[in-house]
C-alpha cells in the first residue's frame, strides 16, 4: 500500500472481543483505474504486515470518508454507490465482521438518507449503533435497537445551540448520552481549545477547555493544528 497521488485509503479500527484481536481495515481506491482493494492489519507481535482480503461486496461501493464505529466486533461505515468517476449515487450503510472478515449490507430507514439531513455521524450509544444528523432547524438521532433484526428508533428535536454557535457538526456522543463537538477542527495553537457538551435528556450544556493545547507563542507564523476528537480514550500497555 505504497503512497500514490492516484490512490487514497479509508481506514477503520476494529476489535474482536471473542478472539481478543485488534484489526485495521483499509480500503484502497485507485481513482485512475476506478478499482478498490481491501486490506487487513492484525495488531499482534508476530504479524507486522498488511494482507489483502477478498471483498465480498460490490467494489463500486466506496466509503464516503466519514469515521466509522466498531460495536461488538462489527465495524459500521457509510458508503456511496459510484456510477462513474466523481459521479456518486445511492448512500448506504455497510458493516464488516472483524472476526470473519466478511462485509454485510445494513438495512436502514429510508428517512435516514433524506436530502434534508446532513452532517451525519455514527456513534456507539450504550452498545447500540447510532447515527446523528441535522438540518437548519432540527437534530435527528437514529438508534439501531435490534442489531439482528436491524430495527431502528428515532427522535428529533430542535437544533442544539451553545454560546457563540450551534451543533451543526458533530464530533460524537459519549456513553452518558452527551453530544459533543470540538469548537474548531483546525485552530491556531495560541488560541484556547474548547470541547462543548450537550446532554439531550437533561437539556444541559457545559464547556471544557483542553489544558496544554494553548501555547504562548507560535513556532511558525502560520502554525495550525488539526484536531481529531476521540472520547473515552484508554491506553493499552500490551506493547510496552
Amino acid at each position: 500500500m505504497a503512497p500514490s497521488p492516484k490512490r487514497h485509503k479509508n481506514c477503520y479500527f476494529g476489535y474482536d472481543h471473542v478472539m481478543n484481536e485488534y484489526k485495521v481495515l483499509a480500503m484502497v481506491i485507485d481513482s485512475q483505474e476506478l478499482t478498490q482493494t481491501f486490506h487487513i492489519f492484525t495488531l499482534v507481535k508476530d504479524c507486522q504486515q498488511w494482507r489483502t482480503i477478498r471483498g465480498n461486496i460490490d467494489e463500486e461501493l466506496i466509503p464516503n470518508g466519514q469515521a466509522g464505529v466498531c460495536i461488538d466486533g462489527t465495524i459500521y461505515y457509510v458508503a456511496v454507490g459510484r456510477k462513474e468517476m466523481f459521479n456518486y449515487g445511492e448512500t448506504i450503510m455497510l458493516s464488516f465482521d472483524v472476526r470473519s472478515e466478511i462485509f454485510y449490507h445494513v438495512r436502514t430507514p429510508e428517512a435516514l438518507w433524506s436530502p434534508k439531513w446532513n452532517d451525519r455521524a455514527l456513534f456507539n450509544h450504550q452498545g447500540k449503533l447510532g447515527c446523528i444528523s441535522n438540518n437548519e432547524n432540527n437534530t435527528s438521532v437514529w438508534i439501531m435497537e435490534n442489531a439482528e433484526k436491524q430495527e431502528w428508533s428515532n427522535i428529533t428535536f430542535d437544533l442544539l445551540e451553545y454560546p457563540g454557535g450551534d451543533f451543526r457538526t458533530f464530533s460524537g456522543i459519549t456513553p452518558a448520552g452527551e453530544i459533543f463537538i470540538v469548537q474548531s477542527m483546525c485552530y491556531t495553537c495560541i488560541m484556547p481549545l474548547y470541547v462543548h457538551y450537550y446532554n439531550v435528556k437533561q437539556k444541559s450544556y457545559r464547556r471544557v477547555e483542553i489544558e496544554g493545547a494553548r501555547l504562548k507563542t507560535r513556532k511558525q507564523p502560520r502554525d495550525i493544528i488539526r484536531v481529531f476528537a476521540i472520547h473515552d480514550f484508554v491506553e493499552n500497555t500490551m506493547w510496552l
